[in-house]
């Protein structure tokens, strides 16, 4: 699986943008330049207001695993490979273009592969990236990207399960490799792939998407990874019902009285409140959903929050974060802040001083 020669990636193939959960579209406090310092050829701007260049990129992925809220979706070229990927069984070797040797998966740089891919691979085989010409890499923003990719790998994984399912820099496997024949499977790869162009190959195509549909599936589908790794985790507790995984989760404190302008300005509506009798609240979150943005961080205009932990938890589906305790509206049963004499909200105030004034 070659993304650097696929025939079909030399089409107009492209990221998606979605603006709307662009950070720069959610909030104006700071500016993410994130897919700009990442991007090697200056498709993205990086001024606001200034168009996107995409006569200029290489569909090459890069800003797809560098965008905090997942904005941007890798191409459906790109995901066909990555799909083909994930029906491997074997270890799967990953190496650059900058590496001599070319491995199972060959990307541009290895930085480009999403975190969430890797651990969705990870909890199915044995992954073998080829980190050798990393350190000498002349991008040092590649280079911290594909840092950050292996550390949220790691928690994810567990200290442990990441020393024994991903085997950085090994090159045991080479010579080995090298000699063997071409399995029925990798043919099958290399003609599903470089077949598509010349109209062959339609069903090996069509038993590749149903390995890993969700890939594969619309590309306004943001979450997409974040659902197949949903569901690998699920596949993997089936196993061993006693796995947690790590993931980045906001975490609040006690200036929290349930507002909710978190579960307001979340960019995939993870995180999401329900009243509980009593004055209570209850604060839930889909970790599958939560790109650890730290929006919800940032914007708390009560500093509910004191940023993002790594929490283990058994799945990535609903689960509850905090309990706090509101006080609310005593007419509309708005969250009021903690102390508000009376016990309206403004806009009640505001309704009661106008029927006065009549």
């Amino acid at each position: 699986m070659d993304i650097l020669s696929n025939p079909i990636s030399a089409l107009n193939s492209r990221p998606a943008l979605h603006a709307e959960h662009c950070l720069n579209r959610l909030q104006r406090r700071t500016l993410c330049t994130r897919c700009a310092a990442v991007c090697p050829h200056g498709v993205f701007p990086l001024k606001p207001g200034e168009p996107v260049d995409w006569a200029r990129c290489t569909d090459c992925s890069l800003c797809v695993a560098a965008c905090p809220t997942r904005a941007l979706t890798a191409s459906k070229p790109v995901r066909r490979i990555w799909a083909e990927a994930a029906s491997e069984k074997e270890p799967l070797r990953i190496s650059c273009q900058r590496e001599d040797e070319r491995g199972s998966l060959r990307v541009g740089c290895l930085a480009s592969i999403p975190w969430e891919l890797m651990a969705a691979l990870a909890l199915r085989r044995e992954l073998r990236p080829y980190t050798r010409s990393c350190e000498g890499c002349p991008h040092p923003e590649q280079k911290a990207l594909l840092d950050e990719n292996l550390t949220a790998l790691k928690a994810f994984l567990g200290e442990e399960r990441f020393e024994k399912q991903i085997r950085l820099n090994n090159t045991s496997d080479t010579a080995s490799a090298a000699q063997e024949p071409e399995s029925e499977k990798s043919m099958t790869r290399r003609a599903l792939f470089s077949g598509m162009r010349r109209g062959v190959g339609k069903q090996l195509f069509k038993e590749a998407e149903k390995r890993l549909p969700l890939l594969l599936g619309q590309q306004e589908d943001t979450l997409a990874l974040r659902f197949a790794l949903s569901e690998a985790v699920m596949a993997d507790r089936a196993q061993n019902p006693d796995r947690r995984y790590g993931m980045q989760l906001p975490r609040y404190n006690l200036k929290c009285f349930g507002c909710g302008i978190c579960e307001t300005v979340c960019p995939h509506k993870a995180l999401f409140l329900v009243a509980e009798a009593g004055g209570t609240r209850l604060m839930y979150i889909e970790p599958k959903k939560c790109t650890a943005c730290g929006l919800c961080v940032s914007l708390c205009p009560h500093k509910g929050m004191d940023g993002l932990e790594t929490v283990m938890v058994p799945h990535l589906e609903k689960l509850a974060l905090v309990r706090v305790k509101s006080e609310s509206c005593e007419n509309c049963g708005a969250v009021l802040l903690p102390g508000t004499e009376p016990k309206l909200c403004r806009r009640c105030v505001r309704k009661m001083k106008t029927h006065q004034n009549k």
